[in-house]
């Protein structure tokens, strides 16, 4: 994806390095005398070289080296693209699962089953549930834990039921089976990935960090560990930390777009000058798969007009990428482009564009399209657009309370309780009422988000919600997390929106000369004669708080 989409935010990404890596990755299954019959002769009948790759997939993803697992996966099928087992390690191996390649690779593996041992047909059997549309993720724990009472010691098998019983938000249990594994001295990366996922679930930070960089010191090709490590310290505020995984990362795979992205990212949370960011976002572009490297190049022109204010540049651009998304095929890059676009295009005052781009976007939709954790697009950026009053508040509770009581909704969504309340209730809330309502309801949904899965709108839309409900030493926590994130360039007009809301409380709480560091903080990102409607907010805010502006503001 072309950005980190919005409403999965890291969580999805998190379970797509640590689910991944709880399948079939030594270079042979389990076996006993079950598995002696067809699959032995699949892999007899294979040719060397599909061989030599599905194993060195399966080895990689052993190693949490999430990139090279899947391009040797990828150049299995390349030459036989019928091979059951190519097949179920590209769905090992696929960012964001399960997302609608996985799912394809999915059906060519079942095709293909008489082929596998017995063991991986009775895995895919399991799996199938949380690879429907809603996924049903509970159904699959339910099954994995049938084999694991059967085959224990099978360590797929042992962290596929530990993953879905992440997704289903039994973080202890999955704590508890991965524990002892991860005091193995010898233990392989794919089971740190997995632990230190499910410690930053459990909000121990502190453990999740020594663990992923434990992980990073014994398997230093580990991908799956250093975009966990990366991502916790960005989203905890330790810039300087996160620059160094990253940067040792590029030192081994100097061509993965994604880690120039996340460099950006961070780079702008350590303050560097746009100069020297853009760099490397043009190489984050450049690295891009395909069709998609054209997409990316004016993306990162984007970029680099918000970042130096340019922000009627930024919308001209944005016209330009539309044009070239007019045919792209792909729902989950449709959703991302229509959310800046409407973000950037109500942020300088085009509120009547702002709505076109998100009716067009429900228009086009075809079909039941889903996130990457079973959410719903549609709904989320309808959210969006009720909170920045886009789309009438009896509109949005229409259809948001048609959403609540479809049942397979409800149970289907990966952390369906907090997703459900943050993007339910708290992303759209902007009065006391709605505050209160989200309040609410809040018992039923408890935990907020795990640590490692809340980016700075997620900490944002919980602090407004306190702040609006007058609980103000509750919201704080939120709201400095916020303000503290490295990934701001995911978005600059929520981490600005975010800034003002903690501004607001700051004002609340008598606390004038940190309100009048966040105005200064959004008036030199953006200054008054923009044509942001935030700076202009904060220029008025801060010339009657705070004195007359700084000169370059």
């Amino acid at each position: 994806m072309p950005f980190v989409w919005i409403g999965a935010g890291v969580l999805a990404l998190t379970l797509a390095v640590a689910g991944a890596t709880s399948r079939f990755m030594r270079p042979a299954p389990a076996s006993g005398p079950s598995d002696a019959g067809n699959a032995h002769q699949a892999a007899r009948a294979r040719t060397p070289e599909v061989s030599s790759h599905v194993e060195v997939s399966r080895r990689a993803w052993l190693d949490a080296n999430v990139d090279r697992a899947r391009e040797e996966a990828r150049a299995a099928l390349r030459s036989n693209e019928n091979d059951a087992a190519a097949h179920l390690a590209i769905v090992v191996a696929t960012p964001f699962w399960p997302d609608n390649e996985a799912r394809s690779h999915f059906v060519h593996a079942q095709e293909g089953r008489d082929r596998l041992s017995q063991l991986e047909s009775a895995y895919l059997e399991a799996v199938a549930p949380a690879m429907t549309v809603p996924p049903n993720f509970r159904l699959s724990a339910e099954r994995l834990a049938t084999l694991h009472q059967n085959a224990p010691d099978d360590l797929p098998i042992h962290l596929g039921l530990a993953e879905m019983l992440m997704r289903t938000e039994e973080i202890e249990k999955a704590h508890d089976l991965l524990a002892p594994l991860g005091k193995d001295a010898n233990a392989p990366a794919v089971v740190l990935s997995e632990l230190g996922t499910a410690q930053s679930f459990r909000d121990d930070v502190e453990s999740a960090r020594a663990t992923f960089s434990r992980c990073l010191e014994g398997y230093p090709a580990a991908t799956g560990c250093a975009t966990l490590l990366a991502q916790l310290e960005q989203n905890e505020g330790r810039c300087a930390g996160a620059e160094r995984v990253l940067r040792r990362s590029l030192s081994l795979f100097p061509n993965s777009a994604g880690t120039y992205l996340s460099l950006a990212y961070d780079l702008q949370g350590m303050a560097v000058s746009p100069s020297e960011i853009r760099p490397v976002l043009e190489r984050w572009a450049r690295f891009s798969d395909g069709a998609a490297m054209e997409r990316n190049l004016v993306r990162t022109e984007i970029r680099m007009a918000l970042l130096e204010g340019r922000l009627r540049e930024a919308v001209k651009l944005d016209a330009k990428l539309g044009k070239l998304m007019a045919d792209v095929d792909d729902d989950e890059e449709q959703f991302d482009y229509t959310l800046y676009s409407m973000l950037l295009k109500a942020e300088v005052g085009q509120r009547a564009d702002a709505t076109k781009a998100l009716d067009a976007y429900i228009a086009r939709r075809h079909g039941l399209m889903r996130s990457s954790y079973g959410g719903d697009n549609v709904l989320y950026l309808v959210s969006v657009g009720a909170r920045l009053g886009l789309v009438p508040w009896p509109k949005w509770l229409e259809q948001r309370n048609a959403r609540l009581a479809v049942v397979t909704d409800r149970d289907g969504m990966l952390d369906s309780h907090s997703r459900k309340w943050l993007e339910y209730f708290a992303m759209p809330a902007a009065t006391e009422a709605s505050a209160k309502e989200a309040l609410d309801v809040l018992p039923q949904y408890l935990p907020i988000l795990h640590r490692i899965g809340r980016w700075f709108w997620h900490d944002g839309a919980i602090g407004r919600v306190y702040m609006l409900m007058g609980r103000h030493v509750e919201a704080r926590p939120y709201f400095e997390r916020a303000a503290a994130s490295c990934n701001a360039l995911e978005d600059l007009v929520q981490h600005t929106h975010a800034l003002l809301d903690f501004a607001s409380l700051l004002e609340r709480t008598g606390d004038s000369k940190r309100a009048c560091e966040m105005y200064d903080r959004v008036l030199g990102r953006w200054p008054a004669h923009s044509g942001s409607v935030s700076a202009a907010r904060a220029s008025q805010r801060r010339r009657s708080l705070c004195g007359p502006l700084l000169p370059d503001h």
